[in-house]
């Protein structure tokens, strides 16, 4: 690393920046899985609607809580874990993690790694960059999706919100990546497809940002102008090239 690099650390998101998923959380399908799982465990819900009324019931302090404080994030294996102890199972964290997966994967429709995305990481650690995770997710959901995905091993921090309880665009939650990596704000590059969550609570922590429009992002309107470089698309090549070319104007020229 060149000591007059700027960018010390490459911050991705991942849903819409890495990641193409589609997930509904709706399908009946997928209460199905998750009845079926409990079931396996002795935890009997005798039909969907049931299930869902109880999911609800448990969810319910941290939806108050979410409700007085924004940047909150729950975690949601709490609320699976509720599902088995309301029935007066104790059950332990592979159980729950075992009934999380089964409800994320019966609802999930699509998932994918945008082209180039596994490239561009690996490009960016061997020219001497860190590369963090910086995710609103739940754990429970995002860990058995990367590892499926091959992206598991391709960071070298992940921070998620469900374990950090705090949610982008909360300042804390990009304080995590300076203070965990030892650089200041002005060394990092955060990369985001969402110009609220990512892009604005990336600026008021002091990051430069690159925008990613691969979504229905309400506010892509205003990327231009909110965002450090603002591209169409999963653009990783022009990802690469702002990043090395941002840094390549900064090393020292030879004395002639």
């Amino acid at each position: 690393m060149a000591a007059t690099q700027r960018y010390k650390v490459i911050a991705f998101d991942l849903y819409g920046t890495l990641v193409d998923n589609i997930t509904d959380e709706s399908l009946e399908s997928a209460w199905d899985a998750l009845r079926f799982e409990l079931d396996r465990d002795g935890a009997l819900y005798h039909n969907n609607d049931e299930l869902r009324g109880q999911f609800g019931a448990c969810f319910m302090p941290d939806r108050e809580h979410m409700d007085m404080d924004p940047d909150f994030e729950p975690d949601l294996m709490d609320a699976y874990r509720g599902l088995l102890s309301v029935l007066w199972f104790d059950a332990d964290d592979d159980t729950v993690q075992r009934c999380a997966w089964a409800f994320r994967k019966a609802a999930t429709k699509h998932l994918k790694l945008f082209p180039g995305a596994v490239e561009l990481l690996r490009r960016l650690r061997k020219e001497g960059y860190r590369v963090v995770l910086l995710s609103n997710a739940q754990t429970c959901y995002t860990v058995p999706e990367m590892k499926e995905l091959g992206l598991l091993g391709e960071f070298d921090a992940i921070t998620i919100s469900s374990e950090e309880g705090l949610r982008k665009p909360a300042k804390g939650l990009f304080d995590t990546v300076t203070e965990r990596n030892q650089v200041s704000p002005d060394e990092v590059l955060m990369v985001g497809n969402n110009v609220h969550c990512d892009i604005d609570g990336a600026r008021h922590a002091g990051f430069d940002t690159v925008y990613l429009h691969t979504d229905n992002d309400p506010d892509a309107g205003r990327a231009q102008d909110a965002a450090t470089l603002a591209l169409e698309g999963a653009d990783y090549g022009a990802v690469l090239e702002y990043i090395l070319k941002h840094d390549a104007v900064r090393a020292p020229q030879p004395v002639a």
